[in-house]
């Protein structure tokens, strides 16, 4: 290589090198007003998001209560022995209720006991019951679970607001499938013109339904709302129906119910707007945090109007 190629390839070099440091000083200063940028905005956001708040509640407040009274309405509550006993009774039918069973889920399979009758217990229409022998079988375990909903308080499972969830430690889908089978079992006994066992086995339904009736979520209020339904449609066969039962229909608010679950998906919107980032790392927590939470406030505002309205249009 002659001299002047060693001295343009040295120039070349030398430019090459220049070019990246001037670009890694670039980005680097980039970076740097990017992350101030971000971190004095969050410091400014954090301030504003106070005020931010009290805005948000003034609006839900007006249709319900603010935001920041909803943990008051659901302090945390345990999982009750009589909720337990529920859960056993429900195993040995074969169906799920325990949120996290100890061992395996049964009613899974479709080879299950359970799982052979289940679509036949999702209608009480017609004459003909095909799982009115699975019924005569487990007859006893029934007669068990009506007679522990009936002689002890209700049963309640945890529900716990710390971790921004709030869902009832249960499985709503176990809740349903039970509750068909004491449906199918009232059915089954005002067939067998046997009224006052068909009122006590819908006494202990409505029990068993009470906790998702009055836990804050959606999707609980919604599986709650389809076991009224259900225990409605029996409550017509009844020849004499218990005069509470008018008092109970009447107080269950169910589109009240429903809008209240939205003002807590809204509450639920904020807190992992504060929680979630910060499980990823603390300092992106901090920087990233309350930019989420200003923009949960627009869902905020929309579902306030939207619980306005359909009140507006309800009166």
């Amino acid at each position: 290589m002659s001299f002047q190629q060693r001295l343009a390839a040295c120039v070349t070099t030398g430019f090459l090198q220049h070019m990246l440091l001037l670009g890694l000083g670039a980005g680097a200063v980039l970076i740097l007003v990017a992350f101030s940028i971000l971190f004095f905005g969050s410091l400014a956001v954090r301030a504003a998001l106070p005020a931010v708040d009290r805005h948000v509640d003034s609006g839900w407040s007006e249709v319900l209560g603010p935001l920041s009274t909803l943990p008051n309405r659901y302090p945390p509550v345990s999982t009750s022995p009589a909720a337990r006993r529920v859960e056993s009774l429900a195993s040995e039918l074969g169906i799920c209720v325990a949120d996290e069973p100890a061992g395996p889920c049964p009613g899974t399979t479709e080879e299950a006991p359970f799982e052979t009758v289940s679509t036949s217990l999702r209608t009480l229409d017609g004459h003909v019951w095909p799982a009115d022998r699975w019924l005569a079988e487990n007859g006893d375990l029934i007669q068990d679970l009506v007679a522990v909903l009936l002689t002890e308080e209700a049963p309640v499972w945890r529900l716990e607001l710390a971790d921004c969830r709030g869902d009832l430690a249960t499985d709503l889908k176990g809740q349903v499938n039970l509750q068909r089978v004491l449906m199918a079992a009232a059915h089954k006994a005002l067939r067998s013109t046997s009224p006052d066992q068909a009122s006590q086995i819908l006494e202990a339904s409505w029990r068993l339904n009470e906790g998702l009736i009055r836990s804050p979520g959606l999707d609980e209020h919604l599986a709650a709302t389809e076991v009224v339904t259900l225990q409605m449609g029996l409550l017509r066969q009844l020849p004499d129906p218990a005069d509470h039962w008018k008092l109970r229909l009447a107080a269950t608010d169910v589109q009240r119910q429903v809008l209240e679950a939205y003002r807590f998906d809204a509450w639920r919107l904020r807190c992992r707007a504060s929680s979630f980032l910060a499980n990823l790392h603390p300092a992106i927590g901090f920087v990233a945090s309350p930019f989420a939470r200003l923009m949960a406030v627009q869902q905020h505002r929309a579902m306030a109007v939207s619980y306005t309205h359909l009140r507006a249009h309800e009166t």
